[in-house]
């Protein structure tokens, strides 16, 4: 609801427009600048379907005014770059997606009660660093416009105003929503301070966009309850696997049968990044990420790997885009520019691209995590 709240008043629009006109570099820039805003924005709003559906119908306009035909390469490759920084940087922090606090629910709760909001995003720091790295520098080089097309490599400082002069002054909603979102970003940060839960901290920041009108009855029927009421049944299902001892053993089940992989951490990543791959296929991102890391956390701890490893590779690798029907963030952008910025074959390539570098960063972050005590 608070995602909801801050995400319908206008203020990802404006920040994302803010960003790219006070970019500079061009094409790179501005593939720059949109990704690292879904990223800045994502943990204030843990729907990445919910961002990328209210951020795709002002995409088409900002693409336009930055000079770039709808269908291009470029037009395409700044889809695929608010594609990947508003819905696929989703473990960057625990609140950057539903589906990330799902997986946090689901882990073993040794490894629960050692996390906090600033512990996940430090551990997830090396997959996700090396894999936005990747996937921005994959597309200025796969859609970088032609050099009889660059129309907007040179863009005047001014190109923008006219979008940011349609959009006026911020609205009491939008400014409510600022200082909302950034209060509760901090009281995510601070939570080893003040000790209290960070469910707590994001009901008084309910509370608090309610008293500043900026949340409405329609943006709480606009909730998706039904995820919600999915949240719970998969979150009480681990403690029921647990309660039966499904999970030991499906361990020693799997420590039998695959001794080798466990016993390697290089391997294992790479087959637990390959099964996510293969089950992201026919089950949704939002359900196989919290199923895997329950049926192979156990695994992963009997082999000295941290859970955690296990939940972030689900979270990652598990929500890639590889044919349209698989993402529901990936439909959102197309349908919500209605097809126009970009095609199904244009994505396709950056696709394979988050593919690859999800496997690549997964497995450069072993070193890292090796550091960090989590193997």
């Amino acid at each position: 609801a608070v995602g909801s709240a801050i995400a319908s008043c206008g203020l990802l629009y404006r920040l994302a427009l803010w960003l790219v006109a006070h970019t500079r570099g061009g094409f790179t820039g501005q593939v720059l600048a949109l990704a690292i805003a879904g990223v800045l924005i994502g943990p204030a709003v843990p729907n990445a379907t919910g961002r990328v559906t209210l951020i795709a119908p002002a995409l088409t306009e900002l693409v336009e005014a930055l000079g770039y035909a709808p269908g291009s390469p470029a037009a395409a490759g700044l889809a695929m770059a608010a594609l990947i920084g508003f819905g696929q940087m989703s473990a960057v922090f625990l609140t950057s997606s539903t589906t990330a606090v799902l997986v946090y629910a689901v882990l073993p709760p040794a490894t629960r009660d050692d996390l906090t909001w600033l512990s996940w995003a430090g551990r997830a720091a090396p997959a996700n660093l090396l894999l936005l790295s990747g996937l921005i520098a994959a597309i200025v080089g796969l859609y970088r416009p032609r050099a009889d097309g660059r129309r907007a490599e040179s863009i005047r400082p001014g190109a923008l105003a006219l979008p940011r002069a349609l959009l006026g002054p911020p609205t009491r909603s939008e400014r409510a929503a600022l200082i909302v979102g950034a209060a509760l970003l901090l009281g995510f940060l601070t939570q080893p301070l003040h000790g209290v839960d960070p469910a707590w901290v994001a009901v008084l920041a309910l509370a608090a966009l309610a008293a500043a009108r900026a949340l409405t009855a329609e943006m709480l029927r606009a909730v998706n309850w039904s995820f919600a009421l999915l949240f719970g049944m998969l979150a009480s299902l681990s403690d029921v696997l647990a309660g039966a001892q499904v999970d030991r053993w499906l361990a020693g089940l799997v420590a039998g049968s695959a001794g080798a992989l466990v016993r390697v951490p290089v391997l294992f990543v790479m087959a637990v990044t390959l099964l996510c791959f293969a089950v992201s296929l026919v089950l949704r991102w939002q359900a196989s990420a919290p199923l895997l890391t329950i049926a192979l956390a156990p695994v992963a701890e009997r082999a000295g790997i941290s859970p955690l490893v296990v939940g972030l590779i689900a979270v990652i690798a598990c929500n890639g885009f590889f044919l349209p029907y698989q993402s529901t963030t990936y439909l959102a952008l197309y349908h919500g520019t209605d097809g126009r910025l970009f095609t199904h074959a244009q994505a396709r390539r950056a696709a394979m691209a988050y593919g690859l570098a999800t496997l690549l960063a997964l497995c450069a972050s072993l070193p890292a995590w090796r550091l960090m005590g989590l193997l």
